[in-house]
């Protein structure tokens, strides 16, 4: 079997499996399309303008600059984004 989709429609693919085919709806209504537009928005504007919150954001930007090659956080967002996502769930 071939697999002619490029990098952008794998990046996607990946997003909504780990985030919800929801939350990316709402990002490309709100203008956000692709991995690249994610990535180079920024937590705070994907959070305001997408309506979702900032932590979430926040790892959304990051898997979306890793799968682009894009580079990474600035060291303080990141600290902060590995903070959160460290966060015990209701089963641990």
């Amino acid at each position: 079997m071939l697999n002619d989709e490029g990098p952008e429609v794998r990046s996607l693919t990946l997003l909504i499996q780990l985030f919800g085919r929801e939350v990316l709806d709402r990002l490309r209504e709100a203008g956000f399309a692709s991995p690249i537009a994610i990535a180079r928005a920024g937590p705070e504007m994907l959070a305001e303008q997408g309506d979702i919150t900032l932590p979430l954001a926040r790892r959304i930007v990051a898997l979306a600059m890793e799968t682009e090659g894009i580079g990474e956080l600035p060291a303080q967002e990141a600290e902060v984004a590995e903070s959160q996502a460290d966060v015990p769930g209701p089963l641990e």
